[in-house]
C-alpha cells in the first residue's frame, strides 16, 4: 500500500465521519468549555437560602406535637419507625433554628437524626436561647431521656 492511497483512505474516513463529529462537538463543547471556566474562575456555591426562622420554629411545633402524640398512642405495630423517622425531621428542623439563633449544635448526622437524649438537650439550648417550644413534650422537657 502506498502514502497516496493511505491518504485517500484517510479522506474517505474524516468525510464519512465528519456529521458524527460535528455533531459531537455541537453537544458537548458547551460543556468542555464550561467545565474548563470553572476550573479557571470557581463559582462559589451559597446553598440553598436558609427557610424563615418563623417557618422553622412552626415546623418544629407541629413535628413536636406529631411526636408527643405517636409516643402516648396505643397502636404499637409502626410505632418504633415512626418515631425514628420524626425524631429525624425534628433534628432537621432543630439544626436548622440552631443555625438560625447561632447556638451551638452537634453536627448532623446523616438520615437518621440524632439520639433522644443529644435532641432533647438541643432543645433544651435552644429553649435557652429564646425559642419558644411547647411543654410537656417529653422532648423538651427531657425528664425521662437526661
Amino acid at each position: 500500500m502506498d502514502i497516496g492511497r493511505a491518504g485517500q483512505i484517510t479522506q474517505i474516513v474524516l468525510i464519512l465521519l465528519s456529521p458524527t463529529l460535528a455533531f459531537g462537538a455541537i453537544i458537548y463543547l458547551p460543556r468542555v468549555v464550561r467545565a474548563a471556566w470553572l476550573r479557571v474562575h470557581p463559582e462559589s456555591d451559597p446553598g440553598p437560602p436558609a427557610p424563615p426562622i418563623e417557618q422553622v420554629v412552626a415546623n418544629l411545633h407541629r413535628l413536636l406535637h406529631q411526636h408527643d402524640a405517636l409516643l402516648h398512642s396505643p397502636d404499637v405495630a409502626l410505632r418504633a419507625r415512626r418515631l425514628r423517622a420524626l425524631e429525624a425531621a425534628i433534628t432537621d428542623s432543630a439544626l436548622d433554628a440552631a443555625r438560625a439563633l447561632d447556638v451551638p449544635a452537634p453536627d448532623a448526622p446523616g438520615h437518621t437524626g440524632l439520639r433522644p437524649a443529644t435532641l432533647s438537650r438541643l432543645l433544651r439550648d435552644l429553649a435557652a436561647a429564646g425559642l419558644v417550644l411547647p411543654r410537656g413534650i417529653e422532648l423538651v422537657d427531657g425528664d425521662r431521656l437526661s
